[in-house]
């Protein structure tokens, strides 16, 4: 895995997380004032509109997690989510960011449990 990295994504992606973690701030890509004018409408990145999410949001994730703390989950992704759509979430111990994709137990930890949860929707879903 390790070796490929980053495959999978590009510079693009990177730059622009690289911007939102400088800032703290999750917006959009940001470009130049007057492409931002041309794009958003506006000078500066907007923020992303977390309330214009409309379906079942599961989170999983982890007190090693670099990447997102467990206050950043309580105090700015929940709060920027509507209730509503804040279905459920795991906990995983002990994982940091990458443990997500490549421990060797996240098939178990991970992969099973969203499986899970995409197949109980589907079935409340069905009509008969």
């Amino acid at each position: 895995f390790y070796s490929q990295e980053p495959s999978g994504t590009s510079t693009w992606v990177l730059l622009h997380w690289a911007q939102m973690a400088s800032r703290l701030k999750v917006q959009h890509m940001d470009h130049n004032p007057l492409m931002n004018l041309l794009r958003y409408g506006q000078k500066t990145p907007p923020p992303y509109n977390y309330a214009n999410i409309n379906v079942p949001v599961y989170l999983f994730w982890s007190r090693n997690d670099w990447m997102t703390t467990a206050e950043e989950i309580e105090n700015v992704i929940l709060k920027m989510l509507k209730k509503e759509v804040v279905k459920g979430g795991r906990e995983v111990p002990n994982y940091t960011h990458a443990d997500f994709i490549i421990a060797s137990d996240c098939a178990k930890k991970v992969f099973e449990p969203i499986t899970e949860i995409v197949w109980s929707q589907e079935r409340n879903m069905c009509v008969l």
